[in-house]
């Protein structure tokens, strides 16, 4: 209602008739529509003046407030005097004709109201005029529900523009006291005229906008904010210190913290005499203390011992619910990983107290290692000579001396459960690898993550436990561990020099996907591993596979910002236009992660021809021959010559 601050026992809403009614002649009910100003005359020039109206040139005959006052080009060097707020007028004519005539608009509405408009720009000096789409569409962008594409909203009907405008009163000042301080009062005159019938342009609605809060308001609750955050990252800081400060020793396995009684003076386990030392004087609280064996309760022995260092029970052992391996070296581990006789010897873990059957072979010592275990990782010892080929050779020598004593092949560690072929694969020892094939261990065998030798192969780029293994004529190319990943797709993964190009030669199936559905192509474009990729598509990788998102390797190339690897799939005709399960474009990812040349690329490819060549042509050329076991197609040596 125009008229709410306006009395209404003087209903001077019936009183717009052109006469002068000087009891509302108020700002509460409009100025009665400026009918009891004295000098209402007509513009002398008024079409001289409608065009050069606010052309930034100052003419004097249209220096009036008939005229405009020539829209402000004559007001010099005054200071300008903003009413308080923004008037929003939404009128039914579309954005591009409205800015044709914006200066006949802005000067019909301030003679309207007798003063000076002007369309209010935003923080990046830009207009704000805004396309109307009507109600429905501006519902919908107030519930901000879904974000809509641009080329979506081209099918909505532009029927209107919506104006943001400033009121300016440095002359209307000058010459009247009748000038708004606020754009709501003239909003309410503009919708009153609009009810009347009384304006030239098709008006949809009018209203006012008040001011924002000041921008020193804004930076003060910033500010305030910023502190209550740094505030609450201080304390948890603080709190995970504090919390680390409780925490136990971390021991080697086999490792036991022993006491003796008769000597408490000893600080343990230090392996140094105790002659000359005096008790310590750090004080470690009552409630860290543990014990160092499962039978020893220093608090129950008979009397008090009131000189005795408390640190003397402190275990420094794993929480309780850690199970201490007590499982000690014996000299048959010792005897495997070489170590007998050496100064080494001195930093070994304590031995048992017990007798240990020497004559088996398959004794456990700490994590299950068994002596085979350890011959197939260890990389030298003492024994071993200058000449590194000897050395090799007296490793692989008491692999076979154990395998003939009939050491288990297939013993597996405690918490990993990985077995000798799979240590010996992670070590790089190919000798031991060759050695354990031979004797018969299981190529296939599985860890505790499901990985196989040739998994670990690849992950430790042991280049001659990987050869061994795909020439084995029982190795599964295409094992799968637990997550589902293929040795191909670790090698695509890991970036493994060569290894990616050996696999698909010995028929691995390149289009395998693990348990999120991301093929070996999908993890290269992933990491830009431009050489897996190439060799991929080259050799029938599907590459415009979807994985469980509905991504490409495509898509997965632009999110990661892998140029080079989203140009060789669009070499390839990758197709650009596939969008994952929300709808996105790889474009639109690549926009969101700012890989600006990504974007480009995606915006301005054109593949002139198709790639040339065949799957072998680039391994042929580039990569040595490799020999995969029986059942398996040998590389093709033709192009070779």
């Amino acid at each position: 209602d125009p008229w709410a601050n306006c009395s209404s026992s003087l209903r001077c809403w019936m009183l717009f008739n052109g006469q002068c009614d000087e009891f509302c002649n108020t700002p509460e009910c409009l100025f009665d529509n400026f009918e009891c100003q004295q000098n209402s005359r007509m513009c002398k020039y008024d079409k001289y003046c409608a065009d050069h109206y606010g052309d930034g040139r100052c003419d004097q005959g249209c220096n009036s407030e008939e005229c405009g006052w020539d829209g402000l080009d004559c007001a010099g060097d005054k200071a300008e005097r903003l009413a308080e707020g923004t008037l929003i007028i939404v009128v039914l004519m579309r954005p591009d004709e409205l800015l044709r005539d914006v200066r006949s608009f802005l000067r019909t509405l301030g003679t309207l109201l007798h003063t000076n408009l002007r369309i209010k720009l935003d923080s990046q000096g830009n207009p704000m005029v805004f396309p109307y789409y009507g109600e429905k569409s501006a519902a919908r962008s107030r519930r901000s529900v879904v974000v809509v594409r641009k080329h979506r909203e081209l099918e909505q009907e532009v029927i209107g523009t919506r104006v943001f405008l400033e009121i300016d009163n440095r002359r209307c000042a000058e010459d009247s006291e009748q000038c708004f301080h606020n754009t709501e009062a003239a909003a309410a005159l503009l919708a009153a005229q609009a009810i009347k019938g009384m304006l030239p342009y098709p008006f949809v609605s009018v209203q006012s906008e008040p001011l924002l809060p000041p921008k020193t308001q804004l930076l003060y609750l910033l500010a305030v904010a910023a502190l209550i955050i740094l505030l609450i990252l201080l304390l948890g800081v603080m709190m995970a210190k504090r919390k680390r400060k409780h925490g136990s020793l971390w021991l080697p396995e086999g490792f036991i913290l022993r006491r003796d009684p008769s000597n408490h003076k000893r600080r343990e386990p230090v392996g140094e005499d105790a002659v000359g030392l005096k008790n310590l004087s750090v004080q470690i609280p009552e409630g860290n203390m543990a014990d160092s064996g499962p039978t020893e309760h220093w608090a129950g022995d008979g009397g008090p011992q009131p000189k005795r260092v408390k640190t003397e029970d402190q275990a420094l052992l794993p929480e309780a619910d850690e199970q201490i391996d007590q499982r000690q070296w014996t000299q048959q581990h010792l005897e495997a990983a070489d170590v007998c006789g050496s100064t080494s010897l001195a930093l070994t873990p304590p031995q048992a107290d017990q007798e240990v059957d020497v004559l088996d072979v398959n004794v456990r010592g700490p994590d299950g290692c068994t002596p085979l275990m350890l011959a197939s990782l260890r990389v030298g010892g003492s024994d071993i000579s200058e000449d590194d080929e000897d050395g090799e050779d007296s490793s692989a020598n008491i692999i076979t001396d154990l395998i003939y004593q009939g050491a288990n092949l297939q013993a597996q560690t405690d918490r990993t459960g990985e077995m000798a072929l799979h240590l010996a694969a992670r070590y790089s020892r190919a000798d031991a690898a060759k050695r354990l094939l031979d004797a018969g261990a299981d190529a296939n065998a599985r860890d505790n993550m499901g990985r196989t030798p040739l998994h670990a192969a690849v992950a430790a780029d042991a280049q001659g436990v990987f050869q061994i293994l795909i020439r084995n004529r029982v190795t599964d190319l295409d094992a799968r561990m637990n997550d589902g990943t293929t040795p191909l797709i670790l090698a695509a993964r890991l970036a493994v020099e060569g290894m990616v190009a050996e696999l698909i030669n010995c028929q691995a199936d390149v289009n395998a996907v693990d348990d999120h559905g991301k093929s070996a192509l999908h993890w290269a474009a992933a990491v830009n591993n431009v050489e897996a990729t190439l060799v991929l598509l080259k050799n029938g990788a599907n590459r415009d596979m979807q994985d469980n998102k509905e991504e490409t390797p495509l898509f997965l190339a632009a999110r990661e910002g892998s140029f080079e690897a989203a140009k060789i799939l669009l070499d390839h005709f990758a197709n650009r236009d596939i969008t994952d399960h929300m709808d996105r474009l790889p474009r639109d990812v690549a926009q969101d992660r700012m890989h600006h040349d990504i974007v480009q690329l995606l915006n301005e490819h054109n593949v002139a021809h198709s790639p040339t060549g065949h799957p072998g042509a680039m391994l042929n050329s580039a990569l040595s021959p490799v020999i995969c076991g029986p059942n398996r197609s040998f590389l093709n040596l033709k192009h070779a010559s």
